[in-house]
């Protein structure tokens, strides 16, 4: 998973198209790319962890309180088991180990 310490995030309405990679009312943090930004695009960290470009219509943008931002980013880290969450972390180098 790309290390971010991104202040923007955006809730994902529409992922018609990319059903892996997006999933409609989840968080996504956004990084700043202003060459996007003016072509209406927006780079987000989606589910495979990397960012990418998606058409800025098929998200919201929303106001996080920065004391809020640390625990959002940590969660993405968490996936729920039975019984209570694990932490996953992502390799590019092999499948993903749990924690």
């Amino acid at each position: 998973m790309k290390k971010n310490n991104s202040k923007h995030f955006a809730i994902c309405i529409k992922n018609n198209g990319y059903k892996v990679s997006l999933e409609r009312r989840k968080i996504y943090p956004v990084l700043d790319d202003k060459e996007a930004s003016a072509q209406d695009l927006i780079r987000v960290i989606d589910e495979s962890g990397e960012d990418y470009l998606y058409a800025a219509s098929r998200f919201v943008i929303v106001n996080i309180p920065e004391k809020s931002r640390g625990r959002l980013l940590r969660a993405r880290n968490e996936t729920p088991v039975a019984g209570g969450w694990v932490k996953v972390r992502h390799s590019k180098a092999g499948p993903a180990r749990i924690e």
